[in-house]
């Protein structure tokens, strides 16, 4: 599933790009910044991972539910503070990957990484959850969470958020847009997020993950 998802991360780009080098260039640079959070996230992904197996191959399914849970908790506590950071010194975060003659990139970047400061206790959410499910098994889940929300959502949405006209690949008639350009598409990466960040909530809640035949 991971070529998949590397594939329509790839085909947002390519929409992004598509809005000119200026909203390339302060995408890369907010990506940069956003990467900050990814560290926390994925080091309790792979614990999560960990001890999902581990203790329901020892047949401790509450001992199972408990280590997700706390990883989630932990985890996305620390990527919350990360959220806070960008929310608040979101300009002095972006200084630090541009350079002094890139004042346009600078002011474009800085509302992209409070954007996706909303978004960020959904991506600790996906990314722990995810990790916690695929240790147990359930592969299935996060799989059709990722393509849910990135072409039932992210995609979509960023082209019709970020084009004033554009036509998608499969539909051959030029559709309206509201031309908000990067910032639109940075809006569709925040609804994916919590969309998928609620799927798998609500599997993980469910706790049929718990029972997949590995």
């Amino acid at each position: 599933d991971m070529l998949v998802v590397i594939g329509c991360q790839l085909w947002f780009l390519s929409v992004i790009n598509r809005m000119g080098d200026l909203s390339a260039a302060a995408h890369g640079v907010a990506i940069c910044a956003e990467s900050l959070a990814f560290l926390p996230g994925a080091a309790f992904q792979a614990a999560a991972a960990t001890l999902a197996g581990q203790f329901l191959g020892a047949g401790d399914d509450r001992r199972a539910g408990r280590s997700v849970l706390m990883a989630c908790v932990a985890g996305g506590g620390l990527m919350v503070v990360a959220g806070l950071l960008f929310l608040g010194l979101a300009p002095e975060l972006v200084r630090l990957f541009v350079g002094p003659h890139q004042a346009a990139v600078a002011a474009l970047a800085t509302p992209l990484l409070r954007i996706v400061s909303v978004g960020i206790p959904a991506l600790a959410v996906t990314m722990i959850l995810s990790g916690g499910l695929r240790g147990a098994g359930d592969t299935r889940w996060p799989m059709a969470a990722s393509l849910t929300g990135l072409l039932g959502v992210r995609l979509p949405l960023a082209y019709w958020l970020g084009f004033d006209a554009f036509q998608l690949p499969w539909v051959e008639v030029p559709l309206a847009g509201m031309g908000f350009g990067v910032i639109g598409a940075w809006y569709a990466m925040v609804l994916d997020l919590w969309l998928r960040a609620a799927i798998l909530a609500a599997r993980f809640w469910h706790g049929g993950w718990k029972r997949v035949a590995v």
